[in-house]
């Protein structure tokens, strides 16, 4: 589980922000959304970002994204001059000759880990881990540029062979990550695998603002395939309200007819070949509808094209949803509202928060309404702004940074009321 990022430098992110799963003293909702890692730390579940556009909201997202994305790229095909592709901020005249500089802190089932990253356009200036075996840390590696190459010092408990730091060397280029490096090499050591198991298999895919084609395949293919899913989502439409009693997949054959028809317009040289490769199966989905006319109950199965957007959408979010839940891993959704009512999306989120899992969700949106929910379904430390400040750069703050919010009769009007910035109009 995430429990605290910190990025500077970073796109709109000019100086250091504080991004913290960490959960307050506040005891709502305790048992369903707060994991207790140990006496002293409970890390959120779920959190979610407000401010209006251009603001920061989805750079928070990318902040992350890229860490997870540069640690595990597969770098055989990287040359040596090849840049790292990060941003820097570029509203100013010094900071995109300056590093970015990034700190994640982490939990590996019970095993705290704290990795830093500062980098810039061309290389990586500065890596390091740590893990803590007890209260006080423990070094994993470190790795410093030292005249356009990267020096490794890893900790001397790996003994490891001087073939297999020589491989690392060799593999470590100076614009890819010390764990690129290490999935090159014959070597393996717990500490280090384990992470490398977390950034590759407990982040989910990232759900863009805008419906998918993609993602509903993904939906469509677990429903056929995952009995569980197949409840679950049949459940989820019931309680939603969609009149959507299951969904089927028919095969069906293609006659050559039928493939000389749909290449006529294609030029003649083509054709041949198109008639060589065009499959000749097919597979429809068609969505059983349950509906009530005149007192009589009829059923209507229909296909997926005559589905609504937001159904479309509502099935992608599930599966990915579903996968989160048993993968006890982390998730974003960028503007999370999009095709989707207010209440289904309330919906959504109180089925992930009623299952118990060690999972992470962080969506942004720009639905206030889901702030009436605060103390009702949310939790007040799971909100987050971010302002646009006058030099263009990115303030990140938390809801509870502000006092008397006991004191406020609507979360939500307080907001409109421009009680906590991150609106449009100042």
């Amino acid at each position: 589980m995430i429990q605290e990022l910190k990025i500077s430098n970073f796109l709109s992110f000019k100086n250091e922000a504080v991004f913290s799963f960490v959960a307050s003293n506040d005891s709502f909702a305790e048992d369903s959304q707060v994991i207790r890692i140990n006496d002293n730390l409970r890390l959120l579940r779920f959190a979610m970002v407000y401010g209006y556009n251009a603001s920061g909201k989805t750079n928070l997202i990318k902040a992350i994204h890229f860490l997870r994305n540069f640690l595990i790229q597969d770098t055989e095909d990287k040359s040596r001059t090849s840049g790292t592709d990060v941003k820097p901020f570029l509203l100013d005249d010094e900071t995109p000759g300056r590093p970015s500089c990034f700190e994640l802190t982490f939990w590996v089932e019970d095993v705290k880990y704290k990795y830093s990253l500062k980098i810039d356009k061309n290389a990586v200036l500065d890596e390091s881990l740590y893990y803590y075996p007890g209260i006080q840390p423990k070094q994993v590696f470190s790795r410093q540029l030292n005249d356009g190459a990267s020096v490794i010092e890893i900790q001397p408990d790996f003994k490891l062979t001087q073939l297999e730091k020589d491989g690392l060397k060799l593999k470590c280029l100076k614009n890819v990550s010390f764990f690129s490096a290490w999935n090159q090499v014959n070597v393996s050591v717990d500490i280090v695998d384990n992470v490398i198991d977390y950034f590759n298999n407990k982040f989910i895919d990232h759900l863009g603002p805008n419906f998918s084609r993609s993602n509903l395949n993904h939906a469509l293919s677990n429903y056929e395939k995952n009995g569980d899913f197949r409840n679950y989502v049949n459940t989820f439409v019931n309680k939603a309200d969609f009149n959507i009693a299951d969904i089927s997949f028919a095969s069906f054959k293609i006659s050559e007819d039928e493939i000389n028809n749909m290449i006529q317009e294609l030029p003649e040289s083509f054709r041949a070949m198109a008639f060589k490769e065009l499959p000749r199966e097919g597979k429809e989905t068609l969505f059983r509808h349950v509906v009530k006319s005149d007192g009589v109950v009829k059923e209507f199965s229909l296909p997926v094209e005559t589905q609504s957007l937001g159904t479309k959408k509502m099935l992608g979010v599930e599966s990915y949803v579903f996968n989160l839940l048993n993968s006890h891993g982390i998730m974003t959704i960028d503007e999370f509202e999009n095709s989707l009512h207010p209440k289904l999306q309330e919906i959504i989120l109180f089925e992930y928060l009623k299952n118990n899992s060690k999972s992470q969700l962080l969506i942004t949106t720009h639905n206030d309404g889901l702030l009436d929910l605060v103390d009702d379904l949310f939790r007040k430390d799971s909100v987050f702004f971010t302002e646009k400040l006058d030099d263009g750069s990115t303030d990140l703050f938390r809801l509870t940074d502000f006092k008397g919010l006991n004191r406020l009769s609507s979360v939500r009007a307080a907001y409109r009321n421009k009680r906590f910035g991150a609106t449009l109009m100042k």
